[in-house]
């Protein structure tokens, strides 16, 4: 469909980095990550509910890199053990999707909520499936041009915020082993972490942004 051609060729390239497989130098680093990152979530997330792809025929995890694919696989895990969180996020936001403007907005209010109580992994994690979620409901409504705002946005929130953590904790790849852990430690502290994630965005959703 001649709507979906904007995207579509906004995910053309599609990642397995070598900048990951090294100790990023500074923040810019990271940051220009994070554009990759998110491009490969929502990009995975769209072929997923078949709106850039024929269901089945989008990309293989394989085909990202390893830090991507960790972020994706749990991101769909933390939305398939809190679906109703990630679900019409604009309609609980209240988001009409006029213009680039109230995208942007959105993306910055969740993230101001989620890291209000500190940054981890969980949080980090948690804002990359919101901004799937709401990449989702742009195409689905007809607005892919909004698709790129929501990523750079994401690279904003990275800037401002999460960049300095990242790079302290030796960049994007200290999810890979962290991730790891969230996915076979079923301690109460790894599920006390993941719950206060989506807590907060849980908290937004449910009062709105305006």
């Amino acid at each position: 469909m001649e709507h979906l051609e904007p995207v579509k060729e906004f995910f053309q390239q599609i990642s397995d980095h070598p900048i990951f497989r090294k100790t990023p130098e500074d923040e810019e680093a990271i940051v220009d990550q994070s554009i990759t990152l998110c491009r490969d979530y929502i990009n995975f997330k769209l072929a997923q509910g078949g709106l850039i792809h024929k269901r089945g025929t989008g990309p293989e995890l394989d085909n990202f890199s390893e830090v991507s694919a960790h972020i994706i696989v749990t991101g769909f895990q933390l939305e398939q053990f809190h679906p109703s969180v990630y679900k019409d996020v604009c309609r609980k936001l209240h988001l009409n999707l006029s213009s680039d403007a109230v995208i942007s907005d959105a993306v910055h209010e969740v993230a101001n909520e989620l890291f209000r109580g500190g940054i981890n992994w969980p949080r980090i994690i948690s804002l990359f499936v919101f901004t799937g979620a709401l990449a989702s409901e742009c195409v689905a409504s007809y607005h892919p041009d909004y698709v790129h705002t929501v990523t750079t946005s994401f690279r904003d929130v990275v800037e401002r915020r999460l960049a300095t953590w990242v790079l302290q904790r030796g960049g994007w790849v200290d999810v890979v082993t962290t991730v790891d852990g969230f996915r076979y430690n079923h301690s109460l502290r790894v599920q006390s972490i993941i719950s206060a994630a989506v807590g907060f965005l849980v908290a937004l959703l449910l009062t709105g942004t305006t």
